[in-house]
């Protein structure tokens, strides 16, 4: 009996200090959400602005193929524009091996021809200037599939960067995209730290309410005991009374 009564006192103390087991499980609980909530955004935010390196990126080649192209649509350009010229040249050349001098020229009419043109030694076949004009076209559609690639590319990159600036600016406020992510990734550590830490408080607090609640079982069960035993101590109480009286 004295046992159990001395058991039941310490039970009942440690009841009583827990008394407020699982009143800030709640609080905790919405701090740890609360900061699951801001690791997925800096974890969307890094992301992004991953996304958007490779964005700009794809954007810069791009860019780098289009004035390619176009370098080499110029430099074809010029050099068909070059033979045409160098042909007409020559054709007005063989025109002017024709001229009679007080004939009609068949181009402008004219009797009179005191500068006549010469053949040029370098002028191009009509194969041939085909050919230049032929790559000529083809640099200028490799230009323009370039020009709308990138154009394409350009688009992209302003949408994605207009993206993440806005989420940069939600986070962190005003600041570089450097900036927020070392800033991002600085944070995203220390957050961690502090969810390990409530996820412990948390484990302790739900380890208290079971504690609590066992206790409250078990207490009214051994004050059940206690009971039985004070009444089984009277009985032989009565008896060792009774026993006495008989060998007296």
């Amino acid at each position: 009996v004295e046992n159990l009564r001395a058991t039941i006192k310490s039970l009942e103390e440690e009841l009583a200090s827990l008394g407020d087991a699982g009143s800030r499980k709640q609080e905790l609980i919405a701090q740890l959400d609360k900061l699951k909530t801001r690791q997925e955004d800096l974890l969307k935010v890094g992301k992004s602005v991953k996304e958007l390196t490779g964005i700009r990126d794809a954007f810069e080649k791009a860019q780098q193929a289009y004035v390619v192209a176009a370098t080499d649509y110029q430099e074809k350009k010029a050099e068909y524009e070059a033979m045409s010229q160098a042909f007409l040249d020559e054709q007005a050349g063989i025109i002017a091996e024709t001229l009679v001098e007080n004939e009609p020229c068949p181009v402008c009419g004219s009797t009179n021809h005191p500068h006549k043109a010469c053949k040029s030694v370098k002028a191009p076949s009509q194969a041939e200037l085909e050919r230049f004009k032929e790559l000529a076209s083809e640099a200028e559609s490799v230009r323009s599939v370039k020009s709308a690639e990138s154009a394409q590319a350009k688009g992209a990159y302003d949408e994605k960067q207009a993206s993440v600036d806005m989420l940069v600016r939600e986070l962190f406020g005003e600041c570089s995209l450097e900036n927020a992510r070392e800033r991002g990734n600085t944070e995203y550590a220390e957050n961690r730290d502090k969810m390990a830490s409530l996820t412990e408080a948390v484990s302790k607090e739900e380890e208290r309410e079971r504690r609590k609640a066992f206790l409250e079982k078990d207490i009214p069960e051994k004050r059940k005991e206690l009971d039985g035993l004070q009444v089984a101590a009277t009985d032989l109480e009565k008896r060792i009374s009774g026993l006495k009286a008989d060998m007296e």
